[in-house]
């Protein structure tokens, strides 16, 4: 498992380093993509030595013309592709900062890249940083000249930005001599990356994943410059000499980072965020957060909305343990700290009526009579009626998902159903699940248990769509069938790439959709966890014969879907493909 290296944000970097490609001819809209890379990397601060190897057309051109180094006399192969044996010889003789960087030439970087390199080597001597890239269509020239082209190119990249794939592997940082001498790659061709990150594992240097702290952009482009296209780099003739040359035998991922690059955070912020919207029933809340309190991973918090009545979470006159009237009352047993304004005690946010996170169990009345031990755990009870915003019971449960939402802390979240359990050991598996695969996976599902009376029956749903990784259009009908708002765990981070929550549908298809536009749209990595986390209780329903609201609001929600503007031109045309059997768009 990656340990993690908090970055701060906005260091001032100093460090030198040395940046090298091999462009493609500055051609058309490929030679308007390199120029923009390029000339975002002579941005950096402090400007990197920038080395340009081979002669095609317009590479020495763009290299007078920025003031960059230029290597013309490369060695191809019979094919004419550049081989980066010659390259990363040629560079190790002439680069003159100890840390350099092979980076393709289609990828834009900005300030975070070199602030995250100089915090690396304040901590490690030896490594390899690699990461995902960010795909997203740009075919004009980038007015660097602009002091916010930074922000503008985030924002962009945040509305409509899509994630690059685990084992698309783009740039690599590492001290110059790391690798002397490397076999005949051909480049761009598959396979010579999978070999940098298995030749460093077997070598025990660290692997630094930096994808959560750099956005480096992939401008998309087509491969016209190949006969096949896409599948000729990655798996024609070219990419399987490479995999011979190199004996490239494993997989070589993102995700088998020794180290994981995170951003700058207080210390005791939870790991995950466990949100509970109670709706008209919350005389079983009670179960639910108990079941979280039994949980045998501690770094947690808990938060519960309370849509059930209008009665407030309690003023301060009230007492800080006080739920007079609330339907929340058996939770009062001690040890929660329900929301309260500034003067109900420390750490709570100033100007807000939420109380932070009370993690480590010091809560109100610990100890006592009746009190709950929270040294598993910290929990906050955070009522969506809270007096202070007025009755919010006939609010619909997505905008309390949302809210709730807003209050969490975590670096993960899931949302558990006031009617559901989560089993002992369902945290802990699932942060592993996430430890392991470093930051590379966005989304874990998993399977649910149904308890009718002394009857439990196991749902495996995996065995339904057993590959989140490529879920294709024809595949969208059926994603609800495998899907409980219980079973879900997210990256929070990618959660606040799709704006929260639909409130025009249900619950469930209002996941369902938020899962698709994650998966489908922008690029999140999702896996199955193949056990059960959950329960849920007096429910019939099964993968094979549901009949919950979220399948007949399937048609909005793809039609939802097809509506965003991250959609591609060649997913339209398969749009009707998208829809369950027998049944076509309501619009």
């Amino acid at each position: 498992m990656a340990q993690p290296l908090y970055i701060k944000p906005d260091i001032r970097s100093t460090l030198g380093i040395s940046i090298f490609t091999i462009p493609k001819p500055f051609l058309g809209n490929i030679g308007i993509i390199q120029h923009n890379a390029i000339t975002s990397w002579t941005l950096l601060k402090p400007k990197p030595e920038i080395i340009l190897f081979g002669d095609e057309i317009g590479t020495a051109a763009i290299a007078q013309d920025l003031g960059l180094n230029h290597v013309p006399d490369i060695e191809c192969n019979s094919y004419g592709t550049p081989l980066l044996d010659s390259v990363f010889a040629q560079v190790q003789e002439q680069a003159i900062h100890d840390i350099i960087t092979y980076i393709n030439a289609d990828i834009l970087l900005l300030k975070d890249f070199t602030q995250a390199i100089e915090q690396v080597c304040q901590h490690l001597d030896t490594f390899l940083i690699t990461g995902r890239r960010w795909n997203l269509d740009l075919s004009k020239p980038i007015e660097f000249q602009s002091p916010t082209w930074e922000d503008t190119l985030s924002q962009q990249v945040n509305q409509s930005g899509c994630l690059g794939a685990h084992d698309a592997k783009d740039y690599f940082i590492f001290p110059k001599y790391l690798f002397p001498t490397i076999p005949k790659f051909a480049v761009g061709r598959g396979y010579w990356d999978t070999w940098m990150v298995t030749t460093a594992a077997m070598k025990g240097y660290p692997i630094v994943d930096a994808s959560q702290v750099v956005m480096a952009v992939h401008q998309n482009h087509t491969y016209a410059h190949l006969m096949g296209g896409k599948n000729e780099a990655h798996m024609g003739k070219e990419a399987q000499q490479n995999k011979t040359i190199g004996n490239v035998q494993a997989q070589g991922t993102i995700a088998d980072s020794t180290w994981q690059l995170k951003p700058w955070h207080h210390h005791d912020s939870p790991r995950v965020s466990v949100i509970i919207i109670v709706e008209n029933n919350s005389a079983i809340v009670e179960r639910a957060v108990d079941s979280v309190l039994a949980q045998n991973y501690s770094d947690y918090e808990i938060i519960v909305v309370d849509g059930a009545g209008n009665q407030g979470v309690g003023s301060r006159e009230q007492g800080i343990g006080s739920r007079e009237g609330s339907p929340l009352a058996p939770l009062n047993k001690g040890g929660m700290r329900v929301a309260g304004n500034r003067e109900q005690g420390v750490g709570s946010r100033e100007g807000s009526p939420l109380a932070p996170l009370n993690k480590g169990g010091t809560g109100i009345n610990k100890g006592g009579t009746g009190s709950r031990n929270l040294s598993k755990g910290g929990i906050v009870i955070k009522g969506g009626c809270v007096r202070k915003w007025g009755a919010l019971c006939d609010w619909p449960t997505a905008t309390l998902r949302e809210r709730a939402l807003e209050m969490a802390q975590g670096e993960f979240v899931t949302f558990l159903d006031s009617d559901s359990v989560l089993l002992p050991d369902a945290l802990e598996k699932q942060v592993a699940a996430f430890d392991r695969e470093s930051s590379t996976l966005d989304l874990l599902l998993s399977g649910w248990q149904l308890v009718e009376g002394e009857k439990i029956t196991q749902v495996t749903p995996w065995q339904e769509l057993p590959d989140l990784e490529d879920l294709h259009i024809w595949k969208l009908g059926k994603l609800w069938q495998p899907l409980r708002q219980s079973n879900s765990m997210f990256r929070r981070s990618r959660l606040d790439l799709v704006g929260g929550f639909n409130r025009e549908l249900n619950q469930d298809a209002a996941m369902v959709e938020v899962i698709l536009n994650l998966v489908f749209l922008r690029g999140s990595r999702a896996l199955w966890l193949p056990e059960a986390t959950c329960s849920y209780f007096g429910q019939r329903n099964t993968i094979e014969k549901q009949s919950t609201p979220v399948a007949e609001d399937m048609k909005e929600v793809i039609d939802s879907i097809f509506k965003q503007p991250t959609v591609k031109g060649w997913m339209q045309k398969l749009k009707a493909r998208a829809y369950p059997k027998g049944v076509g768009s309501r619009e």
